[in-house]
């Protein structure tokens, strides 16, 4: 089995907030912590409950992720996304069980033959 944590740097996971349905993204620092980003103007407060959204199709949507912790530094001002650093409810240093989810795979890779 291939697994990749949501604290993985190279993991972005689609997000939502359980409150006003706003959507983002979820992503790690590089450092082990995890950062939402959502449009400015977004409706996110702290203790927001983040689940993932559905979008991608890689989580299914509505698996509870973590809360918004408060919002990053306001030098992002007049940017277009804002930044929020996210608590897991799941301590990812301390996982012992797991579960696997299936789902039939929607797309194949046809590779056809070069004619000469």
């Amino acid at each position: 089995s291939l697994v990749q944590l949501i604290i993985d740097p190279a993991s972005k996971v689609s997000v939502l907030s359980d409150r006003s349905r706003a959507r983002g993204i979820l992503e790690a620092n590089g450092l082990g912590q995890l950062v939402a980003k959502f449009p400015a103007g977004s409706d996110i407060l702290k203790g927001d409950t983040l689940v993932t959204a559905g979008m991608g199709g890689v989580f299914p949507k509505g698996l509870r992720v973590g809360a918004v912790l408060g919002e990053m530094d306001r030098s992002d001002v007049g940017e277009v996304l804002r930044s929020f650093p996210v608590r897991p409810f799941q301590d990812m240093n301390s996982v012992e069980d797991l579960f696997v989810l299936l789902k039939e795979d929607r797309w194949t890779l046809e590779i056809g033959e070069e004619e000469p």
